[in-house]
């Protein structure tokens, strides 16, 4: 009788631990999706403020003539303008992947190849826009009147790389996070 109960109370106790140990993982899959989550809206937010900011200047630079004529000729503000919006359909791309990626349904070879893909993406135009810009700047800059403006651009040029190589290695931090947590 004894012998019985003592199995029953360890087959109980058993089954217990097996729940708990169950609950504990579930525990630790909420926190790492809601981690994950956490990350996938520090994107988004960040690309978000990218679309807008790249918006302000495409208007900025749209309604140049009206605001300061004479300042620029014509054909840099349109070459300006044509880089500016063809970053800001590159941003909206890349924020569209971002948003798209859906951590709670995917499985982790999903996750892995679309961070990978958006990785490739944003890495190839902040390559290229960096050298478009790079490009007109210093074509501005040897067409520039005089000194003064020539240094202006140079240190728009400089300025631009700067911010655009930082904002690169915080996207990149972030895919690296997300794509690390998928091989777990």
């Amino acid at each position: 009788m004894e012998l019985d109960n003592l199995k029953k109370s360890w087959d109980d106790m058993a089954e217990s631990m097996d729940a708990l140990s169950a609950k504990l993982a579930e525990n630790a899959n909420i926190a790492i999706l809601s981690k994950k989550s956490d990350v996938r809206s520090r994107m988004l937010r960040r690309a978000y403020t990218g679309c807008a900011v790249t918006a302000i200047c495409l208007m900025a630079m749209a309604s140049y003539p009206l605001w300061s004529p004479g300042g620029l000729p014509q054909l840099w503000v349109s070459l300006f303008s044509v880089a500016i919006a063809a970053g800001l359909a590159a941003e909206v791309y890349i924020t569209g992947c971002i948003k798209r990626l859906d951590i709670y349904k995917s499985s982790n070879a999903e996750l892995t190849s679309r961070v990978a893909r958006i990785k490739k993406s944003r890495r190839n135009f902040e390559i290229w826009a960096d050298g478009i810009v790079v490009a007109f700047f210093i074509w501005l800059s040897f067409d520039a009147i005089n000194i003064r403006d020539a240094l202006l651009f140079w240190t728009f040029a400089a300025t631009g790389i700067g911010l655009g190589f930082i904002i690169y290695r915080r996207d990149v931090a972030d895919f690296d996070e997300i794509a690390n947590w998928c091989k777990r």
